[in-house]
């Protein structure tokens, strides 16, 4: 799996003093071990290579008093493995992503983290570039941990995300671990622990009637297509998978029908998503199912989801004669994503 690795980033206030033998002593409790003689400098940070299982793990310790706002104090690389596609075993990947999201809550109270995120640099930059942290974080994370006075410096939770975030809980120390959304998350089946002895408390935003009450009516236009059929599909890459999808993600793919009624690129025949005949039930699992069986020649960062699921859009509104043709789907890609279903609704039906 190619891109760039994920990463969990610590910034503190506290002293520094005691910071390495005071994460040693908080990763081999949360389950992680080491070579007591794995450890060496390279250019100013301190690095201790540790494992989980068969896992590695690296993590880099910055100790310069004076270090750039966007340094952190500690900063581990967890590789993909936060990522539900990860593991092919669904048993494994729920122990590997409990035992990273244990570490992140742990390390965040031992080192009095004013600020921790998880993220993939590529998808969310998470860093901080000075301060306060209200207006030094250019986009939060999809997981993260934050001091009560950095939630103030945002003017509170509320005011944090455009929606309640999926997934909070409180720690031993007051911090608040927040996760935005379910996704991508429950497309491994991993959801964060409500009993944890490292936290205090911890709610999920939605019961499961106000889920199913706020539905949006999704459906898939390329479900009526015959094997051969071509059409224009707006796609995001399975990495910006969310709960709303960005206008700066989307991307135009021109797709055919193949044998298995998967979509399959025009120009090299990659492979993009499933086609969901039926509806599963809510808005979550239809995303999942649009990747739930991928053939063995498909590559990672091939993957993609629709964005185009409103149960209002027609399959005549994809419709391609000619590989080469145009249709109303690039009209719509100069749109915000929030201006999209009102413009199909008022200009097209």
């Amino acid at each position: 799996m190619g891109g760039p690795i994920d990463m969990m980033a610590f910034y503190t206030s506290r002293s520094l003093d005691s910071v390495i033998g005071d994460t040693i002593a908080t990763y081999e409790q949360a389950g992680f071990e080491t070579d007591p003689d794995n450890k060496r400098v390279e250019s100013g940070y301190h690095i201790i290579e540790i494992s989980y299982d068969s896992l590695q793990f690296r993590i880099q310790f910055n100790l310069d008093e004076d270090q750039s706002p966007s340094e952190p104090v500690l900063s581990i690389g967890c590789g993909h493995k936060i990522k539900p596609a990860y593991s092919d075993d669904k048993a494994e990947y729920l122990d590997i992503m409990s035992s990273i999201f244990g570490l992140l809550c742990r390390l965040s109270a031992t080192l009095d983290v004013d600020y921790a995120p998880l993220f993939t640099p590529e998808d969310r930059y998470a860093y901080r570039e000075g301060r306060p942290f209200a207006e030094a974080i250019e986009e939060l994370p999809r997981m993260g941990v934050y001091s009560a006075a950095v939630i103030d410096q945002f003017g509170g939770l509320d005011a944090m995300f455009d929606s309640p975030p999926w997934y909070t809980a409180t720690l031993e120390d007051g911090k608040t671990v927040v996760v935005e959304t379910e996704m991508p998350w429950l497309k491994g089946g991993w959801q964060p622990p409500t009993d944890a002895d490292y936290r205090k408390k911890a709610t999920f935003s939605d019961s499961d009637e106000q889920v199913q009450a706020e539905r949006r009516g999704l459906a898939d236009p390329f479900a009526a297509l015959k094997i051969g059929e071509i059409r224009t599909d707006l796609c995001v890459p399975r990495e910006k998978i969310d709960s709303v999808f960005r206008n700066e993600d989307l991307q135009l793919v021109r797709v055919c029908v193949d044998e298995n009624r998967d979509l399959r690129r025009i120009n090299n025949n990659t492979f993009v998503r499933n086609i969901v005949d039926d509806d599963p039930g809510d808005d979550a699992a239809f995303l999942i199912e649009m990747l739930a069986d991928i053939p063995a020649d498909a590559a990672a960062d091939d993957l993609m989801v629709s964005a185009l699921l409103q149960a209002a859009i027609s399959p005549e509104l994809v419709r391609l004669d000619d590989p080469d043709d145009e249709n109303i789907i690039p009209k719509v890609m100069a749109l915000d994503t929030d201006d999209l279903d009102q413009y199909l609704r008022d200009r097209l039906y």
